[in-house]
């Protein structure tokens, strides 16, 4: 049996966040657990109790370090700050992998953050590096972050070194090939499952209408523009917008509720802070149309979950590479105006609205947990 060592900074079970990457984690420990002898080692400030009743996987070590590679406290500021004290962290990182990496055959590594303190590895603990990037350089800046140039050239040098990449879409494979000039042949695209999320067949939407937003609150999901739209919308529908997410990053979080304010908007937007699997389940059924507005994504696993619930789910055009991954793509818009004339439309014409729901039908099945651990543990007997 293969030893393998799991770096991340997300915690296992339930958590103060629980967003795309802490179910990723969890979903990857799990698989990894039945192929092999795994250790976990977790980087968070903070750190929940070691006896957390989730944490249910068969785990051989789990060794925690208090260090805050999330730096939320910085989300609110685009001068780059987040990104410059991870060369401080991956120092601290480096000097731990490089006193155990001899205990194991494979290092699986949740985001290439960890790594960027490249000078401090050699090129035989790079090559026993499973990376699953998470969310580049490139992917932040489409997002508005400012990521300095340091930053990049770090990456390009680890993905080259690295043993192999596990990319969720097509559009995250192309930037590696295409920006970072990454060997087409250490990549490996595995879709993350979406859970057990059931489809629930619509036929028409509820008044007032619901739309949900799957997405914690940060720059790069764009919640001020989610307050535009519902200013422009409100006149024509009757119509809420659920914001469902972990709140990251608190200076947006106040601009939002100060636009909220601003346009008379506080019957029509809830923010439910962080929630629970089940509990993001129950707004699935609960809802009437998903959306999205973010800048960017790797995945976009709410898009997906509102899609395999039956949603009718509408997301910006540029994101067709990332949603593409199944025989069912979401509705696209180039535009909020364009939003809006197809949110109007499946209010108004319950034909298009229930073919919309139809289609999403195939997408729980095509991205559930047994297809990803299928896929998972194939790589894992290969290596």
């Amino acid at each position: 049996m293969k030893r393998i060592l799991y770096l991340t900074s997300k915690w296992l079970g339930s958590g103060d966040s629980r967003d795309g990457g802490d179910i990723t984690v969890n979903e990857y420990v799990k698989a990894l657990c039945r192929n092999s002898l795994l250790d976990v080692i977790c980087f968070r400030n903070q750190v929940e109790k070691k006896d957390d009743e989730s944490i249910v996987y068969d785990i051989h070590k789990l060794i925690c370090y208090k260090y805050d590679f999330a730096q939320f406290k910085n989300y609110s500021s685009n001068a780059g700050e987040k990104f410059l004290v991870r060369f401080e962290h991956s120092k601290c990182v480096a000097e731990v992998l490089k006193s155990i990496e001899s205990n194991y055959d494979y290092i699986f590594v949740q985001h290439i953050m960890f790594l960027i303190a490249y000078d401090l590895y050699n090129d035989n603990l790079l090559d026993k590096i499973v990376l699953l990037p998470m969310f580049t350089g490139v992917a932040y800046r489409r997002s508005g972050d400012f990521v300095p140039e340091r930053y990049i050239d770090s990456e390009k040098y680890v993905l080259s070194k690295v043993n192999k990449i596990i990319t969720p879409s097509l559009a995250e494979k192309k930037d590696l090939i295409n920006y970072y000039n990454v060997d087409i042949n250490k990549i490996l695209l595995i879709p993350r499952s979406i859970g057990n999320v059931n489809f629930k067949f619509r036929t028409t939407c509820h008044c007032p209408t619901k739309l949900l937003y799957i997405a914690s609150i940060r720059r790069q999901k764009r919640h001020l523009l989610a307050i535009e739209l519902l200013r422009e919308i409100k006149s024509i529908l009757n119509i809420k917008l659920i914001c469902a997410g972990t709140i990251q990053d608190y200076g947006l979080y106040q601009e939002c509720l100060s636009k909220i304010d601003l346009y008379e908007l506080n019957n029509n937007i809830i923010f439910t802070g962080t929630l629970s699997t089940d509990e993001i389940k129950n707004y699935i059924y609960t809802s009437d149309i998903n959306v999205s507005f973010s800048a960017w994504e790797t995945f976009g696993r709410g898009i997906f979950e509102g899609m395999a619930g039956g949603l009718p789910t509408i997301v910006p055009s540029k994101l067709s590479d990332v949603t593409c991954l199944t025989e069912c793509e979401p509705l696209y818009a180039t535009s909020i105006n364009d939003l809006i004339n197809i949110i109007v439309k499946l209010v108004s014409d319950e034909e298009f609205y229930s073919s919309e729901s139809l289609r999403c039908s195939k997408v729980a099945k095509l991205l559930s947990e047994k297809n990803e651990m299928i896929n998972i543990s194939s790589f894992i007997s290969n290596l």
